[in-house]
């Protein structure tokens, strides 16, 4: 049967998958802005990429990276920071194909006796899943090099995290990608 992209229920485009935040934003750390070094002074320990996803079952290995000062450890006092997400994708009939929830977990740290906090641990972590028979999905998470953020006059060490989602059917394969910007103060998407 030749595909036809106008008509076929197999098939979606771009503007057919949303990405959202759900649930509340995550509390600002009760010590408020903090000012960082220069992100060559944090570097990352943990996996690069890792599946979220594959076989239209969540993964069930670790997945979490770290990156925190090099001259630093951490201490009993961290905040863990949560928020969740989800990504869908209809069909050109607008039906629901694909529904996947997701969460990141950032965990921070800081020297003893300073206020200042850093992302002592990162944590991406599938939730629910919900997809339409014929349908297959695969999802990474991908946490890149630390790097800095000019927020309100301040460099702000950040991790981005790349989600990449991948969708296909017999007929059409469509890819699509997310980005996160975990930084100790919360969690917001770009």
């Amino acid at each position: 049967m030749p595909f036809e992209s106008a008509t076929d229920s197999r098939a979606l485009t771009c503007g057919n998958v949303q990405w959202e935040r759900i649930g509340p934003a995550a509390p600002a750390l009760p010590h408020g802005l903090w000012t960082a070094c220069g992100s060559a002074r944090f570097f990352n320990g943990g996996r690069r990429t890792w599946p979220l996803i594959g076989k239209n079952k969540p993964a069930d290995q670790a997945s979490w990276a770290s990156a925190c000062p090099a001259s630093a450890a951490p201490t009993p006092s961290s905040i863990t920071l949560t928020q969740e997400f989800s990504v869908s994708a209809k069909n050109l009939y607008g039906v629901s194909v694909v529904m996947i929830r997701y969460r990141i977990v950032v965990q921070t740290g800081c020297r003893q006796g300073a206020p200042d906090q850093w992302i002592d641990r990162c944590s991406v972590v599938p939730g629910g899943l919900d997809i339409a028979l014929g349908w297959t999905v695969g999802m990474t998470a991908g946490l890149q090099e630390p790097r800095e953020y000019e927020d309100a006059g301040a460099a702000i060490a950040v991790l981005p995290v790349r989600i990449d989602l991948t969708i296909e059917t017999k007929l059409k394969r469509h890819e699509a990608s997310q980005m996160h910007l975990v930084t100790p103060a919360g969690i917001f998407s770009v």
